[in-house]
């Protein structure tokens, strides 16, 4: 697993990812309203963020956090995902599961921003810390 990256880089990618969301202010953006989690992430992923990591748009620092976020952000996110699998009107399940991706990185982004407590906090990164770990050990989450 070659592609993997390393703990240490995932924590700092979270950290950067949690600075930046948390000192985001709305009034920056300008003339701009958000009408939902999508268009802000929208607007976020193109942002351009500086620190330790380089200078670098947003979504490439979302990107390398993807693979390592939880996928069932609710129990119903997961229900919802297994009933449109197995019901038969899907054609492609890749279209499925991109967009499931999709989803779940705008409430994993949501859950960040609004992780108010060190304890929710280091449960998120903790949760993604544990999903890479079991992807280097050939568990494929």
């Amino acid at each position: 697993m070659s592609n993997l990256i390393n703990e240490k880089t995932l924590i700092n990618c979270l950290e950067h990812m949690r600075a930046v969301l948390r000192g985001f202010d709305a009034k920056t953006a300008g003339n701009i309203i958000f009408l939902n989690l999508e268009s802000f992430y929208g607007y976020i992923n193109k942002t351009r963020v500086t620190g330790n990591l380089t200078d670098c748009p947003f979504e490439k620092i979302a990107g390398l956090v993807e693979p390592y976020i939880p996928l069932a952000v609710t129990e119903d996110d997961m229900a919802d995902y297994i009933s449109a699998a197995l019901d038969n009107r899907i054609a492609d399940l890749t279209e499925l599961e991109d967009e499931f991706v999709r989803v779940s990185m705008i409430k994993f982004i949501n859950a960040v921003r609004n992780s108010d407590s060190d304890e929710d906090w280091n449960s998120l990164k903790e949760t993604c810390v544990t999903i890479r770990n079991c992807k280097e050990q050939g568990y494929g989450l």
